[in-house]
């Protein structure tokens, strides 16, 4: 049995969808996966049945300004969600785990408690957005009596839940350039971001049998969307590149 994880990293998460387009055409079939944050919101589209190619042309056609909805009356964040909730359920209607083609675990973090929370059964949109609320920048996510925010805070690149699988790859989209130029505050947003979802993540690297890390994306920023089908196609290539391993070990 195969279990996939894909690791958060904001829009860089596109460059999974490459990934998956990769691993179709080399045939490889997928029995379960686990997301965070990004890699959550296209592993699920994924799991619902959607192609990677169509699931470029929802995130490319998707006006990703109404996802920031401003929120003046709660200091917990500077703005919500609810827009990517619709979203979700737009494209999933079912909002049911159990009406997935391919079983789907995905990661938010418990603020109070400093805990990871995995959520594969029940309702799917509100623990979606919680696994994609990075905080301070967006309202933190009531749900089953938690205070939830983007999984990637503790976790950028869950494995536990694949302990079951024979055979585990991991797809890390959250590379770093040391030599990162700093210009205003919204750089160093980003670069703390990157950092925190990185390092956290390498940590569950020696948990996976193989690891695509895509290392090109160090160039890209981690909350732009204009290059959206060059992200995508970074993935593409990163897991081409990586062809003879995967059918070797896949194989095995």
């Amino acid at each position: 049995m195969l279990g996939i994880t894909l690791s958060g990293g904001g829009t860089r998460g596109i460059a999974h969808i490459g990934v998956l387009h990769a691993l179709e055409e080399l045939k490889i079939k997928i029995d379960c996966l686990a997301g965070v944050s990004s890699g959550a919101i296209v592993g699920m589209l994924y799991s619902a049945g959607y192609s990677p190619e169509k699931i470029l042309e929802i995130i490319i056609a998707y006006p990703k300004i109404s996802i920031f909805q401003p929120s003046w009356s709660n200091s917990l964040g500077f703005f919500e969600l609810k827009a990517l909730e619709k979203f979700i359920k737009m494209y999933i209607p079912t909002n049911d785990f159990s009406s997935l083609k391919i079983p789907i675990t995905i990661a938010a973090s418990d603020l109070e408690q400093g805990e990871e929370v995995y959520f594969s059964e029940g309702e799917i949109a509100r623990p979606l957005v919680a696994s994609c609320c990075v905080p301070i920048l967006f309202q933190p996510i009531q749900y089953q009596n938690k205070l939830l925010v983007d999984g990637g805070l503790l976790n950028g690149m869950i494995t536990k839940p694949l302990e079951n699988c024979d055979k585990k790859i991991g797809v890390h989209v959250n590379p770093y350039n040391k030599n990162h130029s700093l210009k205003n505050a919204k750089d160093i947003f980003e670069r703390c971001f990157t950092l925190a979802v990185h390092n956290n993540s390498r940590n569950h690297f020696k948990n996976c049998d193989l690891v695509i890390e895509p290392i090109e994306l160090a160039k890209h920023a981690a909350f732009r969307w204009d290059k959206a089908r060059l992200i995508y196609e970074i993935g593409y290539y990163a897991t081409m590149e990586r062809k003879d391993e995967l059918l070797k070990l896949v194989n095995e």
